[in-house]
């Protein structure tokens, strides 16, 4: 077993997602969201409201409550379905506190929707948004988040894809960035998730690697490991306190 890297844990005392594209964002809000019925029934997890927003009208549901809130990016090959054990492994499924946003984008994924959505959250009287994404989705958020403004108050990136473009965005951040990623992933080899965390500022950085070879998403449910869960748990209950 590799040694765990649990920086975030430092500082985190008391304490806790499609994919391609690079388009530039827009941080306007859609003024008239759409609301649809609720989500499929072969995602019941998901509940809450089923939405449309920004100017690519990206679609997902919308659930929880409060005034912190969750942009969730998903990897390649999943939908705004396979995020929906996070608010379960996290203990926030019952009675959400915050407000999680999915969302299947427009246009194949691209960084304008996690800003788009980032908007709506915003528009809907949500103060405290946190990206978190997996594997493409992960790298649309690190960049998302160097662009989007006023600035999310942090980016979980769960085995985020190293490209050239994301290694030259994450110098940039100015937001706490936790990158976690598992020891023998055979999808993004955790070397490069490393790189990506040793290019973010170390005043923002934070990294867990975890034993075994869960990628992305699979990183944040319920049974995932517990060092990668509970770096989560704590980061979201500093950046997006339920209230």
């Amino acid at each position: 077993m590799r040694r765990l890297t649990l920086a975030v844990l430092v500082g985190l005392a008391g304490c806790t997602l499609t994919a391609c594209g690079t388009s530039h964002p827009s941080t306007r809000a859609n003024p008239t969201a759409t609301v649809r019925p609720s989500p499929s029934p072969s995602c019941p997890e998901a509940g809450g409201t089923r939405i449309t927003f920004g100017a690519d009208h990206a679609h997902g549901p919308l659930y929880g409550s409060g005034t912190s809130g969750v942009v969730l990016v998903n990897q390649s090959d999943r939908d705004w379905c396979g995020w929906f054990p996070l608010p379960s492994a996290i203990g926030d499924e019952r009675h959400p506190t915050r407000r999680y946003l999915g969302f299947d984008t427009a246009r194949d994924g691209t960084v304008a929707d996690v800003a788009h959505a980032v908007a709506e959250l915003r528009r809907r009287g949500v103060t405290h948004v946190v990206l978190v994404g997996a594997s493409a989705g992960a790298r649309d958020a690190l960049v998302a988040a160097t662009r989007i403004t006023p600035r999310v108050d942090a980016v979980v990136a769960l085995s985020p894809e190293r490209r050239a473009y994301v290694l030259a965005a994450a110098p940039k951040l100015r937001v706490p960035v936790l990158v976690a990623s598992a020891a023998t992933d055979t999808w993004v080899p955790a070397a490069d998730a490393r790189a990506i965390a040793a290019a973010v500022p170390a005043e923002y950085r934070h990294e867990v690697v975890v034993p075994g070879s869960r990628h992305g998403i699979d990183l944040a449910t319920y049974d995932a490991p517990a060092a990668g869960r509970t770096a989560i748990t704590a980061f979201l209950t500093r950046y997006a306190p339920a209230r």
